[in-house]
C-alpha cells in the first residue's frame, strides 16, 4: 500500500472593493516508499485566453503536460492589473503547478473579481477540485505502476563475458566453431 495524497483548496475572504480573492492549493509532502518518479510538471492554462498555446509547442513548454482550465487565474489581486495587450502565455493565464511529491506544494494565485455583495465562487471550487483530482490520479497511477515493478539484481557485462556467452551458446546448440582455410593454388 502507498501513502494517500491529501490536498486542500483554500479560498480566502475577499475584502470589499475591486480586489480578487486569494486562493491556494496545498498538497503536503508524501513519503516516497515506492520510489516513484516524484517530480510532476504541470501547466494550468486558461483554455479560452490561451487558445494559441499550440504556437508555443516547439518551445520550452512543449514537453510539459498541460491542464486546460476553463476559468482565468491571476497572479495579482487588483482587478485592474490585467494588461489587455498581453499574449496568452503571460503569467496571468498560465499557472505553473510543477512540484515534487516528496516536498509538497503550496501555490497561491487569485480568482477573478466578481460583482455582488457575496460573490459565488462555486464554479472555481468545482474546477479546482477537478484539478486536484487530476493530480491525485497521476500520483495513484505512478504508485500502482511502481507496485507492479519488481527489483533486479546487479548485472555486469564485459567484453569477456559477451565472448564467453557466445561460446556457451554455441556449445549448448552443439555447434562447433570451424575455421575455414583458403588454399591458394600455386600457379
Amino acid at each position: 500500500m502507498y501513502p494517500k495524497l491529501e490536498w486542500t483548496i483554500a479560498i480566502h475572504p475577499k475584502p470589499q472593493g475591486n480586489l480578487r480573492p486569494k486562493a491556494e492549493i496545498l498538497i503536503p509532502q508524501v513519503e516516497n516508499t515506492l520510489n516513484i518518479q516524484p517530480e510532476l510538471s504541470l501547466f494550468v492554462i486558461h483554455k479560452i485566453e490561451c487558445s494559441d498555446w499550440g504556437s508555443y509547442e516547439g518551445g520550452k513548454y512543449s514537453r510539459i503536460p498541460r491542464y486546460d482550465f476553463p476559468l482565468p487565474l491571476w497572479n495579482e489581486s487588483s482587478r485592474w492589473s490585467r494588461d489587455h495587450s498581453s499574449r496568452c502565455c503571460s503569467t496571468n493565464f498560465v499557472l505553473d503547478l510543477s512540484f515534487n511529491f516528496t516536498n509538497g506544494l503550496q501555490r497561491s494565485f487569485y480568482l477573478s473579481w466578481k460583482p455582488d455583495e457575496c460573490p459565488d465562487y462555486s464554479d472555481y471550487i468545482a474546477e479546482l477540485t477537478k484539478l486536484c483530482q487530476h493530480i491525485e490520479a497521476e500520483y495513484i497511477r505512478r504508485c500502482e505502476e511502481a507496485q507492479t515493478s519488481g527489483e533486479t539484481g546487479l548485472v555486469i557485462i564485459t567484453a569477456d563475458s559477451v565472448r564467453m556467452a557466445a561460446i556457451v551458446e554455441e556449445q549448448r546448440k552443439g555447434v562447433r566453431p570451424t575455421r575455414r582455410v583458403r588454399i591458394a593454388e600455386a600457379g
